[in-house]
């Protein structure tokens, strides 16, 4: 039986600590969806993440930092993390209108793969350009300029500037994507190193690509593990039956001392195998975004709102959740919400599904300093529907 990676931690940011294992709020545009930062803080979020390519597009990193930042700006006052806008190189091109995802699902083929990224960005080994998807205006990213635009929006962890392929990539674009993400990352690197003489502001993690393929993944990580970063991100595509096994061949490789950041991953199953293989922080959409669907987890599973059961079932969505929302609400009042498109059910239904996934990952984190972790993940899963 290989030995378990899972830990616990801490992270010392400007703005807090951050305890770790912990899940990562999504606020894109500087907020959570239909959250108030007061509601985060009660929900007992710890970090909030936005996005440096929409940040970028609107309000601007100008605006944003005349506001000190995008934590000052949203009236966030805890730790904060921007992506690099790597994410945009697969989701603006490769999956651009074909709903392709990060993660690939057997045995089903999703979409189809695009080397050349024709559709809203175009990759070459200076940057990208992207065509906005608000207006069809080209911009241009490099790995300098997404440091540049990261350190005017402040956050205490920003990332290097990366390429996120296709599950679907063949092996030589994967290597050659991988490469490729090396050489900006030591661009980044200088770029940051840099300005930080003057700035001193930002903590600044590598990534660690190579899709999934275990030579690439390995080779990855020793690259980057070897450059000066501050920690790392495991980014790209993965198999979703073989994430935890490919997390695993990354972090025995990363220094053990640096924490590690598993980018835009959120199933539930997921979170488990990449706590006990070695992950610390993780952010996703899906809790807010599957919310503002009638998506609503609870520990048995999740469960559409709107289903027609639901009309007059008034017990809250699970009764042993002590959030805002199940304390004060039922499922029948919730479901009323979203058939009548009241805005109130996007709150309610976001301030629970977060809470689920921020305390899922706040209880790993208690099993592991227990040494009852297996045991956690056995209970839990054993009733979770997916």
């Amino acid at each position: 039986m290989p030995r378990k990676l899972g830990r616990a931690g801490k992270i010392k940011t400007p703005h807090g600590i951050i305890e770790t294992p912990a899940f990562v709020s999504v606020g894109t545009k500087a907020t959570v969806k239909s959250l108030t930062p007061e509601m985060l803080r009660d929900i007992g979020a710890q970090i909030v993440l936005g996005n440096t390519f929409h940040l970028y597009l609107e309000p601007g990193e100008e605006i944003v930092e005349k506001a000190c930042g995008f934590g000052k700006f949203m009236g966030w006052n805890g730790p904060t993390m921007t992506d690099s806008g790597g994410f945009q190189v697969f989701s603006l091109g490769a999956a651009f209108g074909n709903r392709e995802s990060k993660i690939k699902s057997s045995p089903r083929k999703i979409g189809g793969f695009n080397t050349t990224a024709t559709k809203k960005a175009r990759i070459d080994e200076d940057g990208v350009s992207f065509f906005s998807p608000r207006d069809g205006s080209e911009h241009r990213f490099t790995p300098e300029k997404s440091i540049e635009i990261q350190h005017k929006l402040g956050a205490d962890i920003i990332f290097a500037f990366d390429e996120c392929t296709s599950p679907t990539a063949p092996y030589e674009y994967q290597k050659k994507a991988m490469e490729r993400t090396h050489r900006w990352a030591e661009r980044s690197l200088k770029a940051h190193q840099k300005a930080k003489k003057v700035l001193e502001l930002s903590e600044l993690f590598g990534i660690v690509q190579g899709g999934r393929y275990e030579d690439l993944r390995k080779e990855s990580a020793r690259v980057i593990s070897k450059l000066d970063f501050d920690g790392f991100g495991i980014g790209g595509s993965f198999d979703k039956e073989d994430m935890g096994k490919a997390v695993r061949w990354v972090n025995k490789i990363l220094p053990e001392e640096k924490p590690r950041h598993l980018l835009g991953i959120g199933g539930v199953e997921d979170l488990f195998s990449a706590v006990e293989n070695g992950c610390d922080t993780f952010d996703c959409v899906a809790p807010t975004r599957e919310a503002r669907t009638g998506s609503i987890y609870s520990s048995k599973g999740r469960i559409n709102i709107t289903n027609a059961r639901y009309k007059t079932d008034f017990s809250p969505i699970d009764k042993n959740c002590p959030c805002y929302t199940c304390k004060n609400f039922t499922k029948a009042y919730i479901s009323h919400l979203f058939r009548s498109n009241e805005l109130l059910a996007y709150t309610l239904a976001s301030i629970h599904n977060l809470y689920f996934f921020i305390s899922l990952v706040k209880n790993m984190r208690q099993t592991i300093l227990d040494g009852k972790f297996e045991k956690y993940k056995k209970s839990f899963l054993s009733s979770f529907r997916a």
